[in-house]
C-alpha cells in the first residue's frame, strides 16, 4: 500500500494532537524516570538553608541513616522531616543535623510504610 499523505480523509488534526500528548508524556516519563535514578542514587542528603550547606546522614539503617531518602519538609521548628523510602520511616533532624526521632516501619498496619 502506498503511504497516505497528510490530506488522506483518516487523518486528521486529533491524530497529530494524540502523537504530539504522546511524545509529551514520553518526555515527562523520563524526566521522571531521571529524577528517580538522581535520588535513588544519592546516599547524603544536603540540605541549603541561608547559605550554609551541610551534609547529614549516612548509608545505613540505624538511626539518622538512609537508604533512599526522597522527601523532605521543613516542620514550624525549623527541623527537617525526611521520608526515608527503602528504610520504610520518616525520619526528624533539628536544625543541626542532630537525630531527633523517627516514626513508621516496614509493615501494613497504622503507621507502617510498604513499598
Amino acid at each position: 500500500h502506498p503511504p497516505r499523505s497528510s490530506s488522506s480523509p483518516h487523518s486528521s488534526s486529533s491524530d497529530q494532537s494524540q502523537g504530539e500528548g504522546r511524545e509529551k508524556e514520553r518526555e515527562r516519563e523520563e524526566e521522571e524516570r531521571q529524577q528517580a535514578t538522581t535520588v535513588k542514587e544519592t546516599t547524603t542528603l544536603r540540605v541549603r538553608a541561608v547559605k550554609v550547606e551541610m551534609e547529614i546522614g549516612r548509608e545505613g539503617d540505624k538511626e539518622g541513616q538512609f537508604q533512599s531518602p526522597r522527601r523532605v519538609a521543613v516542620d514550624t521548628r525549623g527541623r527537617m522531616v525526611i521520608a526515608d523510602d527503602r528504610n520504610d520511616r520518616i525520619q526528624i533532624i533539628d536544625q543541626t543535623g542532630r537525630f531527633v526521632g523517627l516514626f513508621g516501619g516496614e509493615g501494613v498496619g497504622p503507621g507502617q510504610f510498604s513499598r
